[in-house]
């Protein structure tokens, strides 16, 4: 888990609490909403609040146990590979693979956006199994084209999740890989940094195709057992 890191940091975080109450929150996520806003509590709470809300008015905990169509379960396939070598477990998502596009274009677009819940809670499920309180991804691009992303509700969704994400889990993210990066995603890419603070910018390191870059990069963090056989070029 985490604690506060000295004194400042710990009085803060009694004052988030105690303005906080009433939202029945845990320490640790007061902490995560802290950190996210630099330490300004008044930022802090504001954020938390609305985070709250997002969830209650969505029913985000639900989804947890959500059952999507089988077009959606077939093909926005990703898994939790296992934990890296700090104990942090590791989601790999082939994006690349997915066929947002046609799956919206098949009449699946309410429901295609209500997966972003059940990813992001499927996530949190995966990091309770762990000691820790963070997550490590892997998003691999291979076969990601610009038919599947020259697609305006695509990049809506894409938009929606990574905005989703970034405001109501903040100091989740331990480290992001992108690898397999086609020529597209710089355009792609600059749709969806906006909505990136700049904490989670630095995490995340972006590889193009060329395996004997990502590779060792990955290996550092993980063995190469749990490296699935489809994100190799």
């Amino acid at each position: 888990m985490t604690s506060p890191v000295d004194i400042k940091e710990a009085n803060a975080l009694d004052t988030l609490k105690k303005a906080c109450e009433d939202l029945k929150q845990d320490e640790l996520t007061c902490l995560r909403f802290l950190r996210a806003r630099d330490g300004d509590v008044e930022k802090a709470e504001e954020m938390l609040r609305k985070s709250v809300n997002w969830r209650n008015e969505n029913n985000v905990s639900s989804y947890i146990d959500w059952t999507p169509s089988k077009e959606i379960q077939e093909d926005f396939r990703y898994s939790c590979i296992g934990e890296d070598n700090e104990g942090y477990a590791v989601m790999y998502v082939p994006i690349g693979k997915w066929n947002i596009r046609e799956i919206i274009e098949q009449g699946h677009k309410d429901e295609a956006f209500l997966f972003r819940f059940s990813i992001l809670e499927q996530f949190m499920h995966f990091v309770r199994q762990t000691k820790q309180y963070q997550f490590v991804i892997i998003l691999d691009l291979k076969e990601c084209t610009y038919w599947k992303v020259a697609h305006t509700a695509t990049i809506q969704l894409l938009i929606s999740a990574f905005r989703d994400f970034e405001s109501n889990y903040p100091e989740r993210l331990r480290a992001a890989y992108v690898i397999n990066a086609p020529w597209i995603f710089p355009y792609v890419y600059a749709f969806i940094k906006p909505m990136l603070s700049g904490h989670t910018l630095s995490k995340v390191k972006i590889f193009d195709a060329n395996v004997s870059q990502w590779k060792p990069a990955l290996l550092e963090r993980i063995s190469e057992n749990m490296l699935p056989e489809e994100c190799e070029c």
